[in-house]
């Protein structure tokens, strides 16, 4: 018998693998299909394109999995940063207004979308960004919403858009 729409026992809660019905006139959208319709995954620099010597205590914030909790980003007085001409440098690290950001490794499960007071930081080694297509400015904000809901177990009504 197939698990699929069963519930965990224990909690009550549909499993992972339960696909869960969408609000009327939403549609599912695959990472793929984000990527064919012009959207993009990124991860971040690697120390041969950015070294940790060209942080700096100024500058804009680098996100990596230290900063990045269950729908938002914290940043703290160790918070690296970097300078206008690193992101001059490397734009494509640049993360933009509506951009998802995910841990790529250690906490993975936490992500959080980037605020238009945030546009402009800077993404950390450890980082991965989601950006989608201008056209799908709420498909983002959505995806953001349904990681955080299946890292702390919340349903869709608890969602604030």
């Amino acid at each position: 018998m197939s698990r699929m729409g069963s519930k965990d026992e224990l909690s009550g809660r549909q499993s992972a693998s339960t696909p869960r019905s969408l609000p009327e006139g939403w549609e599912r959208l695959t990472i793929a299909a984000l990527l064919k319709s012009g959207g993009s995954i990124k991860t971040g620099p690697f120390g041969t394109v950015l070294k940790a010597a060209e942080y700096s205590i100024e500058g804009v914030p680098v996100i990596s999995v230290g900063e990045i909790g269950p729908g938002v980003l914290t940043i703290r007085k160790e918070t690296p940063r970097v300078s206008p001409e690193i992101l001059k440098r490397l734009p494509e690290y640049r993360l933009n207004d509506g951009d998802i950001v995910f841990g790529r490794k250690g906490a993975v499960d936490r992500s959080a979308l980037i605020a238009p007071t945030q546009d402009g930081w800077f993404l950390g080694s450890d980082g991965i960004s989601c950006r989608c297509k201008k056209q799908r400015t709420g498909f983002c904000p959505i995806l953001s919403e349904q990681q955080w809901l299946r890292s702390t177990g919340r349903s869709w009504g608890e969602c604030q858009f």
